[in-house]
């Protein structure tokens, strides 16, 4: 509560002596009791009050502004005179210029210190994206070298031998046939190996129908010549518009080595083949109607194990189930997504 006599001029107070109480009282000798008085505070209440001989204002808990009290009194003889006084009651400091003035340089600074940190982000993450596309690529020509010496490479060797070999029994037509048969066979494999190669580089073939028109003709080539009957079905629909160059070489790989098995070894006469999506996933499914085998029955090839191999890397799965004169099924399932994307993925969202 301010009292302050004599009034002062530019009445200033601070924000925690927000009440007031105005005495006044009207210069009239003769009947100064019959003076009655009407008053109000603009911006605080704008109406008047009523009529009345009291001769004290109060007003509590004032907001921050400019006030005028405007007070009238009316005399014993009907003559009306009127004033005003003007006071203010300044702001916290929290709800100053000055104080706005600082909260915009912390936001400004809190948000850029946020998006430098935003650009370094993206910066380390494009550096990582660039180091693992880096390795990628070192990974991929280490492969394709591996893939040149290792298969082409020995079936060269293979064919410079038979030569070498065919050469010294040039007398012997049968057994010269039989090299020439063999270099043959040997040149065509290369060729496959060689084809097989130039097709997973080439990143167009990375679309499903890429993949699944490539299985069509593998299947052709391998069952056209023989007696066994064959279906394809695929829901490339279903299924994304791309798969990675490593999973669409592991996938063909693996179905490549299923098809060349049940030719050589199943002697079944019907072979059924179905792509599509399973949940999150690619899943292809190959049934046959040969004479089967025992999966629990240890065997010296290595066929199963690597292809299984080849889509655990992935987070996939290989399962086979055969028993003898049964037939064989085998069931591929590909995650659309591996394991360590996802959790890259996560990770991401919760250190955003």
């Amino acid at each position: 509560v301010t009292k302050l006599y004599p009034i002062p001029v530019n009445l200033v107070l601070p924000y925690k002596d927000n009440n007031i109480i105005i005495d006044f009282v009207a210069i009239e000798p003769a009947l100064p009791k019959q003076v009655k008085y009407q008053y109000k505070l603009e911006g605080y209440k704008n109406n008047w009050s009523s009529p009345g001989n009291n001769s004290t204002a109060v007003f509590g808990n004032m907001k921050a502004g400019v006030y005028t009290f405007r007070l009238k009194a009316l005399s014993a003889f009907g003559v009306w005179s009127e004033t005003k006084y003007t006071f203010q009651v300044l702001p916290p400091w929290w709800s100053t210029w000055w104080a706005y003035t600082l909260y915009a340089f912390l936001i400004g600074g809190i948000g850029y210190s946020l998006y430098r940190m935003h650009i370094h982000s993206l910066k380390s993450k494009q550096a990582e994206k660039l180091k693992a596309m880096v390795a990628t690529q070192e990974e991929e020509r280490k492969r394709i070298s591996r893939d040149l010496h290792d298969d082409i490479g020995a079936r060269l060797t293979n064919i410079n031998l038979l030569s070498a070999l065919g050469q010294k029994k040039i007398n012997g037509p049968q057994k010269m046939a039989e090299y020439l048969r063999r270099i043959s066979g040997e040149i065509q494999t290369s060729a496959e190996a060689l084809d097989d190669i130039v097709w997973n580089i080439d990143s167009k073939n990375d679309a499903i129908e890429e993949v699944t028109a490539r299985m069509r003709r593998y299947a052709a080539s391998v069952f056209d010549e023989t007696a066994i009957q064959y279906t394809i079905e695929a829901d490339e629909k279903s299924l994304p518009e791309k798969l990675s160059t490593g999973k669409r070489r592991d996938l063909f790989f693996v179905f490549k080595e299923a098809i060349t098995n049940i030719q050589k070894h199943a002697t079944a006469t019907e072979v059924k083949m179905n792509i599509g999506r399973k949940d999150s996933g690619l899943f292809m499914q190959i049934r046959d109607n040969g004479k089967g085998f025992e999966t629990c029955r240890p065997s010296h090839r290595n066929g199963l194990k690597n292809m299984d191999q080849r889509m655990q890397k992935w987070g996939g799965a290989c399962i086979v189930q055969s028993a003898p004169n049964k037939g064989a099924i085998l069931e591929i399932t590909l995650p659309f997504e591996t394991p360590s994307l996802k959790r890259g993925m996560w990770d991401w969202l919760k250190r955003s």
